[in-house]
């Protein structure tokens, strides 16, 4: 722990914007090493009282040394030891995960005593035990207090740019699919998407395909909600798509020699993937609270990097007594303000209204076209349309009409029915 604590400390001793990233996650409580809490504390007080100059690393060192008490001698060995700046997310999430250890050893000795004290009555200890598993599992304790300065607000900014540059694709995951990773970069972290279809047009398709790419490809962790089909049928859909068999001799067993070449070729690649990096829920009572405390379980025992939930309209909301378009603005709320919290992208599948093919004047979808509430388009980042193209069911036509960090745009892509695949080649 002690070599753990002095690597952040030589990061954040070496340049400013690499401190205020570590303030976003840890503050000096967070340092098991007595000293080592003073030099970030000491850090700190350097940094406020130079928020608009540059860093001057020699100042630093005596501004450190005389306020922690530990030697400058001592700072400067810090400062030159080999840690790598870029691994600087790596060290502060280990010790979010070890301060949440200690936090958990606190709870379970807390929770102890208040089973004990017979004063207490079960709503009491109920309401404590759920806060405090939030609070540890989701490393909320970790959050800072206080809102980011200008400063500190910049200093992130620029430490997010040096972060993408020395990783091309921090922060945001690939979707497979070049005509929409070039619109939207990607599924950012702590953002809500959308993806809207009427009934049977392949929304469940596409987000599986998306979260295919995401786990074959960039080797992601993915959570997948699906309310409405089965885990059996979901990895049917996988194994058609991977292996290029129709998904319905594979249901039926009816399979040429041809096709277990197929089918035998990826299995090794596919249950390495999906035993690593997939976990499908498919109940089918859930509730956002359920989504919430799933996604808090996965996430203690691996990284979670993208929550996939098929669909919004059959999420069973908190309070029945509410009208629907109450119930659903309710529940895409939590959603985005989940997304934020546990900083994944969440992708949200929903249907569209009816009457969507109504007006035939009309050349793409608008946000109103999404069932049942119009809060949907306004707590997403991203709302991507997927419809039939008239005369031709092997081309659907996607529309991405917002895209809060973007440009929006239309494109077409070739649908394999069969094997329900979208293939990643331009169609015009």
């Amino acid at each position: 722990m002690t070599e753990l604590e002095q690597a952040v400390l030589a990061c954040c001793l070496r340049k400013k914007h690499l401190f205020i990233l570590a303030t976003s996650k840890i503050n000096s409580s967070f340092f098991k090493n007595e000293a080592h809490g003073e030099i970030f504390e000491a850090i700190a007080e350097y940094a406020n009282k130079n928020a608009n100059t540059c860093w001057d690393s020699t100042l630093l060192v005596i501004h450190v040394s005389k306020l922690s008490g530990v030697g400058s001698k001592n700072i400067t060995q810090i400062i030159s030891a080999h840690y790598s700046e870029s691994a600087l997310d790596e060290y502060l999430d280990m010790m979010v995960v070890e301060n949440n250890l200690d936090s958990t050893r606190n709870f379970i000795f807390e929770a102890s005593a208040m089973l004990e004290d017979e004063s207490l009555s079960a709503k009491d200890i109920n309401t404590f035990i759920a806060d405090g598993l939030y609070n540890i599992i989701s490393g909320a304790a970790s959050r800072a207090d206080d809102p980011p300065t200008e400063s500190e607000m910049l200093a992130t900014l620029f430490s997010n740019i040096e972060m993408a540059q020395e990783n091309p694709g921090y922060g945001r995951i690939p979707t497979g699919f070049d005509r929409l990773d070039k619109l939207i970069l990607g599924y950012r972290k702590g953002t809500m998407n959308i993806i809207a279809a009427p009934s049977g047009q392949g929304k469940t398709a596409f987000a599986l395909n998306v979260a295919a790419n995401m786990i074959f490809k960039a080797r992601k962790k993915v959570l997948f909600f699906s309310l409405e089909m089965s885990r059996d049928d979901l990895v049917l859909r996988i194994a058609s798509s991977l292996s290029k068999v129709p998904s319905t001799r594979l249901e039926l067993g009816e399979l040429t020699d041809k096709d277990w070449e197929k089918l035998t070729s990826c299995v090794t690649p596919m249950m390495s993937g999906i035993t690593e990096c997939l976990r499908i829920y498919d109940s089918g009572t859930v509730t956002v609270q359920s989504i919430r405390m799933n996604i808090m379980k996965e996430m203690a025992k691996k990284e979670v990097d993208a929550v996939f939930i098929d669909y919004v309209g059959l999420i069973e909301p908190s309070d029945r007594r509410e009208s629907r378009v109450s119930q659903v603005s309710q529940i895409t709320r939590e959603i985005k303000i989940m997304s934020e919290d546990f900083k994944i992208p969440i992708i949200l599948l929903c249907q569209t209204n009816r009457n969507i093919d109504s007006d035939v004047n009309r050349k793409s979808p608008i946000l109103s076209d999404l069932r049942e509430s119009s809060s949907i388009g306004n707590d997403a980042d991203t709302v991507l349309f997927i419809m039939p193209r008239s005369g031709d069911d092997w081309v659907k036509d996607f529309h991405l009409v917002k895209n809060r960090r973007g440009v929006v745009g239309d494109f077409a892509l070739q649908f394999d029915g069969k094997t329900t695949t979208f293939i990643n080649e331009p169609v015009y």
